[in-house]
């Protein structure tokens, strides 16, 4: 069963990383040598050509982010 994710986005740092990383796309290139070994192969074999959307997250909040799965939908909220 798909989840829903409500991702809160309302400050000017968490809106600038939003415009950053969702609106526009990352390029794998760019920050392959800042990912943890193996990281990079498995976004390459999503994205092929290289670009991809990611939203991070900080360690304290990551086993939150660990339970989602492919095909879960996140809406971000600027308000």
């Amino acid at each position: 069963m798909k989840k829903i994710i409500f991702q809160p986005c309302a400050d000017a740092i968490s809106q600038a990383n939003f415009r950053r990383t969702i609106q526009s796309s990352i390029s794998l290139s760019d920050i392959r040598e800042s990912l943890p070994d193996g990281i990079s192969d498995l976004i390459e074999s999503h994205f092929p050509n290289g670009n991809f959307r990611a939203w991070g997250v900080k360690p304290h909040n990551a086993s939150r982010w660990d339970k989602i799965r492919k095909g879960d939908v996140v809406l971000f909220s600027a308000s």
